[in-house]
């Protein structure tokens, strides 16, 4: 398993993720997994979100706090800077 640790910014996630939370990637996971939340790279920002595939072929990038559209990517022909850069495997809660 290749990792890495990021921090959360935002609350697009919560409850599940806080603001300043930490998340470790299993960077090894290039597949979406619809069960447990994915980081994306798009147009220069990193996303960590949860995947849900539509039935239009497009997947989405799903929220959990419902104040925030999900993103939509076709999956056949994705944007050149779209990348998936892996699996949220574990988080911790920032107490600072």
């Amino acid at each position: 398993m290749r990792s890495s640790a990021l921090r959360v910014h935002g609350d697009s996630m919560e409850p599940l993720l806080k603001d300043k939370d930490i998340v470790m990637l299993d960077q090894s996971v290039n597949t979406t997994i619809h069960s447990m939340p994915m980081a994306f790279q798009l147009e220069d920002e990193l996303y960590v979100k949860m995947c849900q595939a539509s039935g239009d072929g497009k997947l989405e990038m799903v929220s959990i706090n419902r104040s925030y559209p999900p993103i939509h990517v076709d999956r056949e022909k994705p944007p050149s800077d779209f990348a998936i850069l892996g699996a949220v495997v574990w988080h911790a809660h920032s107490w600072v």
